[in-house]
């Protein structure tokens, strides 16, 4: 599966053996939203073909093998040149946030599954997904795709844009046209387009593993850590968790929730002061002006929350990848990790042993 993806962008690999049940499961209930998985529910009900959606999953699974790999991507080619303007942007189509990036899976397909009869049954059963009915075919580097078409339009979705392929005997699918390119760049011309298998790194840490086991993971730390030197607009290089800065700062330094703990404080403070329970109109009036003063210096900080984001990614700078195999029996699960640190001292775009 790590002969799929490309080098460029992924920086995370999930590879495991499993029944393709299991994945499907999994997929619904840990990685889609609520929101998500609702319009699922709703789209089987009005199909009116399964009476609960695990009906889908298993039809859907028996056409499947039980190998299968999902891996996260960044995507470079938007957030290399983003820079966010402040705490909340008035255009999120403008300012997208990251999420999860872009997300890939293949799965090995069923010895009696052909790829033209498992084409079929997904373009009938597309709208289940939240797809639209009308399937875009597309043609990239000789080879066909097909593109899904999104039935709801919002801001969250402006980097999605679903497409599947079936090839090289497995159903490959991402969630966004750029990445899924790549990936057909590295099926067409792995010379030109190396995949993740040739990485230094992911040999590195794979090849410290046992060649045989049922899951195995690997993740390029520096790609996920890697900041600029700056937290000023238009610093490079950047990295998965840089590009969710903006969430980030939100998150940590919310300014409606610094203003409302803010006006608590002060409310209390007067309180105590004056012995009385409640404050008069002009206590209210003026407390409000100063609530209003200290968040306006709050968002003035918005560059040293970004700093103070990138010094606590940049404390990880050594870190280079991590591998993980897990052997499981009947009786026993074991373990088996690797983690790479870059020798102290060395930059990122310096070469040498790690």
């Amino acid at each position: 599966v790590a002969g799929l993806v490309p080098q460029e962008g992924t920086f995370a690999a999930l590879l495991l053996r499993t029944q393709a049940l299991q994945l499907l499961t999994g997929i619904y209930e840990d990685i889609l939203t609520p929101q998500q998985q609702q319009l699922w529910r709703e789209n089987l009900r009005r199909m009116g073909r399964y009476e609960e959606i695990q009906e889908f999953f298993k039809e859907f699974a028996s056409k499947l093998g039980d190998t299968a790999g999902i891996a996260m991507a960044r995507l470079g080619d938007v957030y290399d040149d983003l820079d966010y303007p402040g705490f909340w942007v008035e255009d999120p189509e403008k300012y997208p946030s990251p999420g999860f990036g872009a997300i890939a899976m293949m799965v090995h397909l069923n010895r009696d599954s052909t790829p033209a009869e498992l084409d079929a049954y997904l373009a009938e059963r597309v709208p289940l997904l939240g797809g639209s009915p009308e399937l875009e075919k597309k043609e990239y580097r000789g080879l066909e795709y097909t593109r899904i078409g999104l039935q709801q339009e919002a801001a969250d979705l402006a980097h999605v844009s679903p497409c599947w392929i079936l090839a090289q005997e497995h159903f490959i699918f991402a969630s966004n046209e750029t990445y899924f390119r790549k990936i057909l760049d590295t099926l067409v011309d792995p010379v030109k387009h190396p995949p993740l298998r040739e990485d230094k790194t992911f040999r590195a840490a794979m090849d410290k593993l046992p060649s045989q086991v049922h899951v195995a993971m690997f993740v390029d730390l520096e790609k996920l850590f890697r900041v600029p030197a700056t937290a000023e607009p238009g610093g490079q290089p950047r990295g998965f968790l840089w590009d969710n800065r903006n969430d980030w700062v939100n998150e940590h330094h919310n300014p409606s929730l610094a203003a409302t703990e803010y006006r608590k404080r002060r409310e209390a403070e007067i309180k105590s002061r004056t012995g009385k329970p409640v404050l008069t109109m002009q206590q209210e009036m003026e407390v409000d002006k100063e609530v209003q003063r200290h968040r306006e210096d709050h968002m003035a900080h918005y560059r040293d929350f970004l700093e103070e984001y990138r010094h606590q990614l940049e404390q990880y700078g050594r870190l280079r990848g991590l591998g993980l195999g897990i052997v499981a029996t009947r009786d026993i699960l074991t373990a088996d990790l690797a983690i790479l640190f870059r020798p102290p001292g060395r930059k990122a775009a310096e070469e040498g042993e790690q």
